[in-house]
């Protein structure tokens, strides 16, 4: 055999040996070490073919299962780039709605503390207020005088207040409030408790206090867990990615991690 028939499988034996060693000391992925031994292998098999050790039908079937192992190799590698680009776009998509749903969430919070000095424990408690509650809203009428105090001016009839039982419902998501709610995203008091974009998955409520001052503030935090936001994808993908959620048990700040 001459040399000229070894000099490029062993180029090609060298080349593998290197991108294998690579592959292990630089912690590179499976799909890189898969293409390594893929190297190596051809550079083997060209190797006996050049000293005519296979037949010319072992070649061809060598020949096949290498170029299918290439194709393989190939569509495994394009998946590798290309489902990490998909599941960043599904990510900001079910973002999008389930933050909204939070600010649902701690809005009809707001108001139900505002009414029971204190948060909703279930979502069922939170749900019922909203739809059969009232809130007590303060109306005043008339103008308070120059160099008169409020106290003088309701007593001599120029002020008047009154305190109205009004809709949780329609207190609670008014129009200031509807107008910075995401329109693609539809109010449904109903499914309030439900992570959207997930089959059913709820929401994890914790309510309880926390001393501030001498004085027990309640607090309230709302999360949804990714485990139950991406279950359809491998946990590899959202290990490092906190989870949707505002508020904390340990301080009554009611601050969503997307702000």
């Amino acid at each position: 055999m001459s040399l000229n028939k070894i000099i490029f499988p062993l180029v090609l034996f060298f080349i593998g040996i290197c991108l294998f060693i690579f592959s292990i000391t630089g912690d590179q992925n499976s799909l890189f070490k898969l293409g390594a031994g893929i190297i190596l292998i051809t550079s083997i098999v060209i190797f006996l073919s050049s000293a005519g050790i296979f037949t010319k039908g072992i070649r061809m079937v060598i020949a096949l299962a290498l170029g299918a192992a290439c194709v393989l190799l190939s569509y495994l590698d394009y998946n590798s780039i290309q489902e990490p680009l998909k599941f960043k776009n599904e990510k900001e998509a079910r973002f999008a709605q389930i933050t909204q749903r939070l600010k649902d969430i701690r809005e009809a919070q707001k108001g139900y503390k505002n009414v029971h000095k204190k948060y909703a424990s279930t979502f069922d408690s939170l749900i019922a207020f909203i739809d059969t509650g009232k809130v007590p809203v303060i109306k005043a009428s008339g103008t308070i005088p120059d160099g008169m105090n409020e106290s003088e001016a309701i007593k001599k009839g120029y002020y008047k207040k009154e305190i109205l039982q009004v809709d949780a419902k329609e207190n609670i998501f008014n129009q200031k409030y509807m107008d910075t709610r995401n329109t693609k995203y539809a109010l449904r008091i109903d499914s309030l408790e439900y992570i959207p974009t997930t089959n059913a998955e709820k929401f994890e409520m914790k309510t309880g206090t926390v001393e501030k001052n001498n004085v027990d503030v309640p607090t309230l935090e709302v999360i949804a867990p990714n485990q139950r936001i991406f279950s359809n994808w491998k946990s590899h993908f959202y290990a490092n990615l906190a989870h949707r959620k505002f508020g904390s048990s340990t301080d009554p700040l009611l601050n969503g991690n997307w702000e």
